[in-house]
């Protein structure tokens, strides 16, 4: 149990998932003591995100970028790439967009915070990669070994 020693992520995963999730979180704000700022919901899904935003529109929420097949477009259009997913971000008023570790660069992270979100890696587990998303001035990293931050 981390009982409100650091904000909790919760990703999305599966069909349907928004108002249960929410539900949950309503439930430690109400009986528990925690505060809607102890949570971020992050999802790839984006009617899923949608959802969230519906049921629990004050949650902070953060888009999920895979790293899929864009290495070529990503890299000659960075802007461009990225265009569709701002978008979306602004109309549910995203806090953060969650990047795949390899997808980031010091431009990503530029267009990022010129675009007022935040911008955290996932999932680093190697001092070295740690290490490099830090110097990039990422806003946060996921890691499967916290203690490594």
């Amino acid at each position: 149990m981390i009982n409100r020693q650091v904000p909790v992520n919760i990703e999305l995963k599966g069909l349907d998932t928004a108002k249960p999730v929410s539900e949950i979180i309503k439930h430690y704000i109400t009986n528990n003591n925690w505060y809607i700022d102890d949570f971020l919901i992050s999802s790839f899904n984006r009617k899923e995100l949608e959802k969230i935003n519906h049921y629990l529109p004050e949650v902070k929420k953060g888009l999920l970028i895979g790293k899929r097949n864009y290495f070529f477009l990503l890299k000659k259009f960075p802007s461009l790439f990225f265009k569709r997913h701002l978008k979306f971000a602004e109309k549910i008023k995203a806090f953060s967009i969650h990047v795949h570790k390899d997808l980031i660069n010091g431009k990503i992270v530029q267009i990022m915070h010129d675009n007022n979100f935040k911008i955290f890696a996932y999932t680093a587990n190697s001092p070295k990669e740690i290490t490099h998303l830090k110097k990039l001035e990422v806003d946060g990293v996921f890691s499967d070994y916290p203690d490594r931050l």
